[in-house]
C-alpha cells in the first residue's frame, strides 16, 4: 500500500529540478490548493515508529533525517534565569507570545528563512511554519488539559528577543504541551536563536512558566537543536539529556528524479511539523 502511495504522489514527468525549495512553494495554488490532489509532489514526509521501516516500502522510500533530541527534566533544573542577572545582560528582555501573533510570527519566521535558504550551497528544503499549525498544536495542548483533568494551560505559548523587523536580533521558542497522564512534557515546536546565548534565556522562560503550571513535574523536549545553544545553555546550569530517539521519526521521501533521499537536507526539522 505504502508503495503504490509513492505512485500517487510523485510528479508525472518532473525534470528534477528541485534546488533549495519551501514546501510551500512546491504546491499549486497559493494554499497548497489543487485541481487534482495526486502527481504533483516533489517531496513527501512522515514519522515512523517502527525505526527504518519505511526506508523499504518502493522506490524511493521514506529516509530518516535527523532523530537527535534534547530533554530536560524540570525537577533538575535550576531557577530560571532572569533578565537582570543574566552574564549576556540581553538589550531586549524576552516578552510572551500569545496565541494571537502565530500568524504574524509564522509570517515573518517564513520571509526569513527563505532568505537562509537562498543562501545554501546544496540542494536544501524547508517545511514552511504557518499559524494555523501552531493554532492547531496549542489548542490540542488544551484539549489535553481538560481531557486530563489538570489545571489548563493559557498564554503565552512562547517568549521572543528583538524584533523580527531586526533579525540579528530576533529570537524566539513557541511551545506546546503534551499533558497526557504520566507524560508531561512541553514539546518546543520552533526556536530561533539570533546569538546562540539566546537559548539558555528562552529556555529559562520556558522552564519558568512551566513551573507555574506543573511545578516540578515533566521535562522539556526539543528536536534538532544546535549543538552550540546546547553547550551554551549547560553552562548556566540547564543542563539536558542528549539522545537518538526512536519514536516520531521525521522521514522524508523525494520523487525529483536525479536527487537522492540523503543528498537533499531538511532544515528546521522541528517539531512544529508533527502532529
Amino acid at each position: 500500500m505504502m508503495t503504490l502511495l509513492h505512485d500517487q504522489l510523485r510528479k508525472n514527468g518532473t525534470d528534477g529540478a528541485i534546488g533549495s525549495l519551501l514546501l510551500q512553494d512546491t504546491l499549486s495554488g497559493p494554499c497548497g490548493s489543487s485541481e487534482t490532489p495526486f502527481h504533483d509532489a516533489e517531496t513527501s514526509f512522515l514519522y515512523s515508529d517502527v525505526g527504518e521501516f519505511y526506508a523499504k516500502c518502493g522506490d524511493p522510500g521514506w529516509h530518516i533525517q535527523g532523530r537527535t533530541t534534547v530533554e530536560y527534566q524540570i525537577a533538575s533544573l535550576p531557577k530560571p534565569i532572569s533578565d537582570s542577572n543574566s552574564p549576556f545582560k540581553p538589550t531586549f528582555p524576552a516578552q510572551p507570545i500569545t496565541r494571537t501573533q502565530f500568524d504574524s510570527l509564522a509570517q515573518a519566521d517564513s520571509s526569513l528563512l527563505q532568505l537562509e535558504l537562498s543562501h545554501q550551497s546544496e540542494a536544501s528544503l524547508i517545511v514552511e511554519p504557518t499559524g494555523s499549525t501552531y493554532e492547531w498544536l496549542t489548542t490540542r495542548s488544551i484539549a489535553a488539559f481538560h481531557l486530563g483533568g489538570v489545571e489548563c494551560a493559557s498564554d503565552p505559548w512562547g517568549f521572543e528577543m528583538g524584533s523580527s523587523d531586526d533579525p540579528e536580533t530576533w529570537s524566539f521558542v513557541v511551545f506546546a504541551f503534551d499533558a497526557a497522564p504520566k507524560k508531561r512534557i512541553v514539546n518546543l515546536l520552533r526556536l530561533r536563536c539570533a546569538r546562540r546565548e539566546d537559548y539558555a534565556l528562552l529556555l529559562s522562560k520556558v522552564v519558568e512558566h512551566v513551573r507555574r503550571i506543573w511545578g516540578e513535574q515533566g521535562k522539556i523536549v526539543g528536536w534538532n537543536v544546535e549543538e552550540s545553544w546546547i553547550e551554551e545553555a549547560q553552562k548556566q546550569g540547564l543542563k539536558g539529556t542528549t539522545c537518538e530517539r526512536d519514536e516520531h521519526l521525521a522521514a522524508m521521501a523525494v520523487y525529483a528524479k536525479g536527487f537522492e533521499n540523503q543528498s537533499i537536507r531538511w532544515l528546521k526539522n522541528e517539531q512544529y511539523f508533527w502532529c
